[in-house]
């Protein structure tokens, strides 16, 4: 009798193929969705062997969320790529012997 009584080696319900996970945390909060995309652009013409700095501006209501640029050639270079504020990208440029359209570009949504 006293073998009867004893309590099992095991503590809880035995169910085969069945995965518990003490994890509670939960998925992680989805991003806020973006609306209103939209790539803006502005150019200006870099002097050989000048400097120019060139703003792209987002319109009225909106954000810049990246930016960037094309200089005019090869051998050209930026001093900075960066947020103009919160509705712009503003880009120095150097020329080193080459001129023509500098570009630069933002990417834009509304601010909300």
């Amino acid at each position: 009798m006293i073998g009867i009584l004893r309590k099992p080696w095991w503590v809880g319900p035995l169910v085969a193929g069945v995965s518990y996970s003490h994890y509670s945390g939960g998925k992680p909060p989805e991003p806020p969705a973006v609306s209103g995309y939209e790539v803006v652009h502005n150019r200006a013409n870099l002097p050989r062997n000048g400097r120019l700095v060139v703003v792209a501006t987002c319109p009225a209501g909106k954000r810049a969320i990246s930016g960037g640029y094309s200089t005019p050639s090869p051998v050209d270079t930026t001093d900075f790529s960066n947020p103009e504020g919160n509705n712009g990208w503003k880009v120095s440029f150097k020329s080193n012997g080459g001129s023509g359209n500098a570009s630069v570009y933002a990417v834009c949504v509304n601010a909300n």
